[in-house]
């Protein structure tokens, strides 16, 4: 019995050793986690006017996003593009889906590093106009200056500019909840004027 005494005394330092590690260490009732800041998500405005549904559309070019431009057209869009300074001129017709593959063909190719969609923003008014073809309660906006760049490998850049056309997007009201209303574009057309 007399040795019983030293190991006795030995087992119980070294639990209270690990029971002081286990503690220090976070281990118990209470454990230590490690949490990572939220990823922020890109931020597109509220689609709660045709202006600021205009603005949601040149932020998902900018960041080549083909979910917000799934978002952003109607199931039933129409676009299209016609040159007046041809000889016979022949109109280029879009659907929803064409132009949601754009983006994401854009954004799988791994050259592409940027997209933009540069609407004059600050430079120009846009224009409300009246479309026979879209009633209210639709609204049209034309934009006088539209420009499309893509850049590759970070230094070359193809543009598509609209200085002598006539660009017009036109959205539709849908109706979330009473007073809250998401813009959609419908229609977009483009002319290049003589």
């Amino acid at each position: 019995m007399r040795n019983s005494r030293p190991i006795r005394s030995l087992v119980l330092r070294l639990c209270g050793f690990i029971a002081f590690l286990a503690i220090a260490a976070g281990c118990g009732l209470d454990p230590i986690t490690k949490v990572d800041p939220p990823v922020s998500p890109h931020i597109y405005p509220s689609r709660s006017a045709p202006e600021s549904a205009l603005v949601y559309l040149t932020i998902a070019w900018a960041r080549l996003d083909s979910l917000a431009a799934d978002t952003i057209y109607t199931e039933n869009y129409t676009g299209n593009s016609i040159d007046l300074r041809d000889t016979q001129p022949v109109a280029l017709a879009f659907t929803k889906s064409d132009e949601v593959r754009v983006f994401a063909s854009l954004a799988k190719n791994q050259d592409v590093v940027v997209g933009s969609a540069l609407m004059d923003l600050f430079k120009v008014e846009w224009i409300r106009v009246n479309d026979a073809n879209y009633p209210a309660p639709d609204v049209t906006i034309s934009v006088p200056h539209v420009k499309i760049g893509v850049t590759v490998n970070g230094d070359h850049q193809y543009l598509a500019e609209s200085n002598r056309s006539i660009v017009q997007f036109t959205f539709e009201p849908h109706a979330n909840a009473p007073g809250d209303t998401t813009w959609q574009i419908i229609h977009w057309e483009e002319k290049f004027q003589p």
